[in-house]
């Protein structure tokens, strides 16, 4: 009686953790869904994108080619370029989000750790160190199962 008490408990820990490394696998796999969802661009930004926009036609004491002295000048100001290039990165991290959603972990590892390389100065280096740890233990949580299943 003992002997049974003993090995069922046993076998309750052992399936516990499997379910645990179930779970985590899981987890991970809905933060990561979660990101892609906050990196996709709503509409109503870039609604607000068109009605700041702002045009200069001249700026005084800007040289013009004498061939064509009547030729518009578009100014393009900082924040126009600053909010593309955010967006090039954004959609460079949806692509390496894609990748591990797709079931690609170290590959997608490997582009995270690529984009850092990329891009030193940008603001979504913490969002990308994080996510490359959880692809890293994504990776790990999905091959666990694979290896403790043969045991039986």
């Amino acid at each position: 009686m003992m002997k049974t008490m003993i090995f069922l408990s046993a076998l309750m820990l052992l399936s516990g953790q499997v379910r645990a490394e179930g779970s985590k696998l899981s987890l991970l796999k809905t933060w990561f869904q979660n990101l892609k969802e906050g990196l996709s661009e709503s509409a109503v930004a870039g609604q607000r994108q068109k009605t700041r926009v702002t045009a200069v036609a001249a700026v005084r004491g800007s040289e013009q080619e004498a061939a064509s002295p009547d030729k518009v000048k578009w100014k393009e100001g900082r924040k126009s370029r600053k909010s593309r290039e955010q967006k090039k990165e954004k959609e460079e991290f949806a692509q390496a989000v894609d990748m591990i959603l797709a079931g690609q972990y170290k590959e997608g590892a490997e582009r995270l750790e690529a984009f850092e390389k990329e891009h030193p100065q940008s603001q979504l280096l913490a969002e990308v160190r994080q996510a490359k740890e959880k692809a890293l233990e994504l990776d790990q949580a999905a091959q666990a199962p694979a290896v403790a299943a043969p045991q039986p």
